[in-house]
């Protein structure tokens, strides 16, 4: 199963699913998916140890040429710090800033949000002048689980560490909504209510104005079917929200859980 999941991340896109949801897939499935690693990374995914590496060419702002500066400076040596390789790669600060958000930098146990501190203080293209700076004795509060997840997503799309639902869900369960391995335990024509990220969007022809749905939570996909009235009624939600809430009656048939 590792080879199968690096090989579908590194042949995107590709198809059905996004390789946020193939991560999620991979997890529930017992393959590890490790973050990108500046010293350990290469363009695409490889496995390592008996995992999946996450490749340079999901970070976000890193193309290929700094790709390929990134692995040709390090075969003098691994980075040792953040000032090492900024001054040996000398990428722009935007693709620097995504590698440490990513996690590329974690190895050195220093929190993102020092290091990006450290990485504006820090001075490594000709062009640039010294600018004067107070103490480097700076109390910075570390990012918290929450900030890591939210940022890993908006620079790689995805998340090794985690599932953005996890975030919400204390607040769901107050509310009576189920997560994906509840849905087992119901019957049809039970009333529910499920969240997740849509992971799938389809209005075939042929199915009269009916909208299919799959949504992601940390524990698995949800089919919901949405009806051509609720879907006119609410169509900029149900057409473009990343996340949603919906309510619906169950319905099984041959083994798998719709909610309509």
């Amino acid at each position: 199963p590792t080879e199968f999941y690096c090989a579908l991340l590194n042949n995107q896109p590709m198809g059905f699913y996004a390789p946020r949801v193939l991560v999620g897939d991979a997890r529930r499935h017992g393959v590890r998916v490790l973050p990108v690693h500046v010293n350990k990374s290469q363009q695409k995914c490889t496995i390592e140890e008996g995992a999946v590496r996450l490749g340079f060419w999901y970070v976000n702002e890193l193309g290929q040429a700094s790709i390929a500066r990134i692995l040709g400076a390090r075969e003098h040596g691994c980075y040792l710090n953040l000032e090492d390789f900024c001054s040996r790669t000398r990428l722009p600060r935007r693709a620097i800033e995504n590698l440490i958000l990513a996690g590329g930098m974690d190895e050195w146990n220093q929190d993102c949000r020092k290091l990006i501190w450290k990485l504006g203080r820090t001075r490594y293209r000709a062009d640039e002048l010294p600018l004067p700076f107070g103490s480097d004795k700076v109390e910075l509060e570390p990012m918290t689980y929450g900030e890591r997840l939210i940022w890993e997503y908006g620079v790689t799309g995805l998340s090794t560490n985690g599932h953005v639902m996890e975030l919400f869900r204390e607040e769901m369960k107050e509310q009576g909504v189920l997560a994906s391995h509840d849905l087992t335990r119901t019957l049809t024509g039970d009333r529910v209510k499920v969240a997740g990220m849509v992971v799938v969007r389809q209005a075939p022809p042929t199915a009269k104005g009916f909208v299919f749905l799959t949504l992601e939570d940390e524990w698995g996909l949800m089919n919901v079917i949405v009806r051509p009235d609720i879907f006119q009624a609410q169509r900029s939600i149900w057409a473009n929200s990343l996340v949603l809430l919906a309510r619906g009656r169950v319905e099984q048939a041959e083994g798998q859980v719709n909610v309509l």
